[in-house]
């Protein structure tokens, strides 16, 4: 469940009516985002600290208001459309209070859909179920660099260059992190951000680890796979 689907709802309804009640609802939700910024880039453990500590009471508040707000209005208004919605999904969104590796929404995930659904116009299909699964590793490959404030094409050239030759038990140098702090002179552990899903934070080297095991054979099959990701010139 999206916490912004539930605030989108209450929004509409406060800008069409003026809705106080909407509005309050608003600025409860505001609360539940004011401690995920204050969480942001922390470790999941930390992040649960932090959600149990200050979003659980501003939660269970929530709830408990708008079950109240329900008894006071109209049943066949937009707003107790929109409480019912809410209150309907409530189990589903309380799980993240206690799991810091989950996100109150998944707009982040959204904002990279984008060119994913882009590039799908334009070569209209990847060729086969294979074709799909190498386009997967190549968006999971670039969208890992781009997190980690690295340049994917200066990235993916370097290393599929190199890879040829390297060094199969050192293949973890190649990951973007490593990569980067190799280049700029600084440490591994300067450089070692935490690998972020949309605003999560886990350990890149806790997440990675068992991709980069099979990065060799993995970068081979990108390679041999290419070609059916876009359509030929002479296709019709």
């Amino acid at each position: 469940m999206r916490l912004a689907h539930v605030r989108r709802k209450f929004v509409d309804i406060h800008r069409s009516q003026g809705s106080p009640l909407a509005e309050e609802a608003i600025g409860r939700i505001a609360q539940l985002y004011a401690v995920e910024k204050e969480a942001r880039r922390s470790s999941p453990d930390r992040r649960t600290e932090l959600r149990r500590a200050h979003a659980a009471p501003v939660f269970d508040d929530l709830e408990r208001w708008l079950a109240m707000q329900l008894t006071t209005i109209s049943g066949q208004s937009p707003l107790a459309a929109a409480i019912r919605y809410t209150l309907n999904r409530m189990d589903r969104l309380r799980p993240y209070l206690d799991l810091g590796i989950l996100e109150l929404d998944n707009n982040a995930v959204e904002r990279g859909m984008p060119a994913i659904a882009l590039g799908r116009k334009n070569y209209l299909f990847v060729g086969s179920e294979a074709g799909g699964k190498a386009a997967a590793i190549a968006y999971t490959r670039i969208e890992t660099a781009k997190i980690n404030a690295v340049d994917p094409h200066s990235w993916l050239a370097d290393i599929l260059a190199r890879i040829p030759d390297y060094k199969i038990t050192k293949v973890d140098d190649l990951i973007p992190w490593r990569w980067n702090a190799e280049r700029s002179g600084r440490t591994v552990t300067e450089m070692r951000p935490f690998l972020r899903f949309g605003r999560t934070s886990i350990s890149g080297d806790a997440i990675l680890k068992s991709v980069v095991d099979d990065a060799l054979g993995e970068f081979d099959f990108i390679i041999s796979q290419l070609g059916k990701f876009a359509v030929p010139a002479s296709s019709p």
